[in-house]
């Protein structure tokens, strides 16, 4: 189910420190912005379906986990977008069908990219 509330991605945003947040998925649901562009919805969709197969609490504590590496021990910028998930959500932005011919835990292969 998508939700559209600006006023959320806002606060959101402002919390992890991301303030040009577009959507984020949280539990089983992608919240985005009012005039979010369709290949937000299916950036998010990706984050879903990675949630998903980890059940949600691992892949929460496996993404914290990366953050905390990228960003504290090796000083990266951006440490959100350099984690597997995202490198796996980024990569696969052109891709309108990638959600359907998605192989389960394609985000794996990224540990070695």
């Amino acid at each position: 189910m998508i939700i559209i509330s600006d006023r959320f991605i806002d606060f959101w945003g402002k919390m992890i420190g991301s303030p040009n947040l577009k959507g984020v998925p949280i539990l089983f649901w992608i919240i985005v912005r009012e005039n979010s562009k369709p290949w937000v919805i299916r950036h998010e969709e990706r984050h879903l379906r990675q949630r998903l197969e980890l059940l949600i609490v691992p892949y929460e504590i496996l993404y914290l986990i990366e953050w905390i590496i990228r960003r504290v021990f090796r000083g990266t910028k951006n440490a959100n977008k350099k984690t597997i998930f995202e490198k796996e959500a980024y990569d696969n932005d052109g891709y309108l069908l990638y959600i359907e011919n998605r192989k389960p835990y394609a985000w794996f292969k990224y540990y070695w990219k």
